[in-house]
C-alpha cells in the first residue's frame, strides 16, 4: 500500500483533519509530524509543513487543499 504525504503551512488544519483524510484515502495510520529524511511508512498518511521534493511519484504527495478535496468527494 502506498504512503501519502500531505503538506501545508503550520496551523492550516492538517492535524485537525488528519483522521478524515486518512479515512478518505484508505490508509492505516498517521505520522505527524513527518520531515524530509524520515522514513516513509507504507499505508500511512504523513503530515508535514515542508513541501516534499519532486522525488515522490505523482499522487503520493499532495497539498492539504488537494487532500481535503478528496475528503469532500468521498462524503
Amino acid at each position: 500500500m502506498e504512503a501519502i504525504i500531505v503538506h501545508g503551512p503550520q496551523g492550516s488544519g492538517k492535524t485537525r483533519n488528519a483522521e478524515a483524510i486518512r479515512t478518505a484515502l484508505v490508509l492505516n495510520g498517521i505520522v505527524d509530524p513527518w520531515v524530509p529524511g524520515d522514513a516513509v511508512l507504507p499505508g500511512h498518511l504523513h503530515l508535514t509543513n515542508v513541501n516534499p521534493s519532486e522525488d515522490f511519484r505523482p499522487g503520493t504527495a499532495m497539498s492539504l487543499e488537494a487532500a481535503m478535496h478528496k475528503v469532500r468527494a468521498r462524503n
